[in-house]
């Protein structure tokens, strides 16, 4: 089944497993593998694999469907335009396949532009990285043949541009692959598109395409009550070496300035200033 991070049911498959026993009490005989294909569920937060109520297995799904176009299709993605917008085998990053965009084969278009996009749900409570990697290669003089990625909200406006990039000009020039990282936290629950562009502006004379690969999200939990800002400990565990919770103090500004980084308190073990505890970092919880 896959749930949300509500652990609200999405899809369900169910499927039966024949097997040979033998002996007094039954003893398994043979292995059963089983291939099956799940659609991927916009929303979707994890797999399990249950057997009544007992959960024999759980993974996360990525973020991104299909970031590498392994599929050798635009599947999860949108893609529009009057250019090439194919999965292509000619330059992969990773893999066999990475998403081309432009006019590479595609007779040129002015004010055209060739795009894909693809629209996703943050998680809620999260840090969260895109990183994806592009080559774009261009004719054209800078002004005219953009490669430009988006991020934007569900409606498609703008919230951020990553890269906007044109080239000088001189001859077919090639940025080689190139790494794009961005903090996407600030959309964080949110639903936003991740959306690549080749843009030829004005007119037919210079041919620019772009190839997309590797495009993924990586999501890191936010440590709770990191700063200590709610004056107790709330969110951490006290453990380690002995310790007791009252082994660990909060602090605040006024009365142990020394000890306050940022903010208005800190977690301290008491031994930092008694001697009286060989071990002093009793606060665990990153």
């Amino acid at each position: 089944m896959l749930k949300n991070n509500r652990r609200e049911v999405l899809y369900t498959k169910s499927f039966g497993v024949s097997f040979v026993a033998m002996g007094d009490p039954p003893k398994k005989y043979n292995d059963t593998s089983i291939t099956f294909t799940i659609p991927y569920v916009n929303g979707a937060k994890s797999m399990e694999i249950r057997k009544g109520n007992k959960v024999l297995f759980s993974t996360p799904i990525p973020i991104i469907n299909n970031g590498g176009f392994e599929t050798g299709a635009f599947t999860g993605w949108t893609a529009g335009g009057p250019g090439d917008h194919k999965v292509d085998t000619q330059v992969p990053y990773i893999g066999k396949y990475s998403a081309l965009i432009g006019f590479r084969d595609h007779n040129n278009v002015a004010n055209g532009y060739d795009y894909i996009y693809q629209t996703i749900e943050l998680p809620l409570g999260k840090e969260s990285e895109l990183s994806c990697y592009y080559r774009f290669y261009s004719y054209d003089y800078c002004n005219y043949d953009f490669f430009t990625m988006y991020i934007e909200d569900e409606n498609a406006n703008v919230l951020a541009t990553p890269v906007n990039r044109c080239l000088g000009g001189n001859g077919l020039e090639d940025t080689g692959w190139t790494n794009v990282k961005y903090n996407l936290t600030p959309y964080a629950g949110q639903k936003i598109q991740i959306y690549f562009e080749v843009s030829n502006r004005y007119d037919t004379a210079y041919n620019s395409w772009a190839y997309v690969d590797n495009v993924t999200i990586t999501s890191i939990s936010q440590p709770i009550n990191n700063g200590f800002e709610t004056g107790n400990l709330t969110g951490w565990n006290v453990g380690g070496d002995g310790c007791y919770p009252n082994w660990v103090t909060i602090v605040n500004i006024s009365s142990k300035p020394g000890l306050v980084r940022s903010g208005n308190y800190a977690a301290v073990g008491n031994a930092a200033w008694t001697g009286s505890y060989s071990n002093s970092l009793c606060a665990t919880g990153w």
